[in-house]
Parts: C-alpha cells; structure tokens; sequence
C-alpha cells in the first residue's frame, strides 16, 4: 500500500526556498535538490515506517536526504504521511 503524501506549508516553503538557494548557487543544482526530495518522498510513500523516530514520544520519524544537507520530518496519520519539514541539518525545525 502506498501511503498518500502531503506536505505542511512550512515544509512547502522550506523546500522552495532550498530550490531558490540551490539554483543560485550553480544552474540545475535547485532542481537536483527537487529530483532527491521527490526520490525520498516516494520512499516515505512506499514505507513510511522503515525509519526512525525522532521525539520522545514516537510520533514524528525522519530521513536524510542524499546529496544535500537535509533531512525530512513526518508523521503518519492513518494512511497519510505528513511531511512537516523539510530543513537543513545545521537549523532548527520550524514545525
């Protein structure tokens, strides 16, 4: 089964400025970002519980992204994965 993915405003918006920040830096780097977002994205999807939690109550689990700096923070809920944020490793989460 495939779990349906939505994304929190925040995480929306950390991404898009991510994409902005990377396209600045080098061309088709931002999109690079994007295409290893929508990788993990499709992996959260498939098996959202094969990693790890991240607070103490076992509720929000996380996964690296690969190539970049940052790592995506979700919640389950039913047969939804909640993205709430999607920040780099060296910033605290806005969620």
């Amino acid at each position: 089964m495939k779990y349906k993915i939505l994304a929190t405003s925040t995480a929306k918006k950390e991404t898009e400025d991510a994409v902005f920040y990377y396209e600045s830096v080098s061309s088709g780097l931002g999109l690079a970002f994007l295409k290893e977002i929508e990788n993990r994205y499709a992996s959260i999807s498939k098996n959202p519980f094969a990693y790890g939690y991240v607070d103490n109550k076992n509720l929000m689990r996380d996964v690296l992204v690969k190539r970049f700096p940052f790592v995506i923070i979700y919640k389950i809920e039913s047969d939804t994965v909640v993205i709430l944020s999607v920040h780099h490793t060296h910033k605290e989460p806005e969620y």
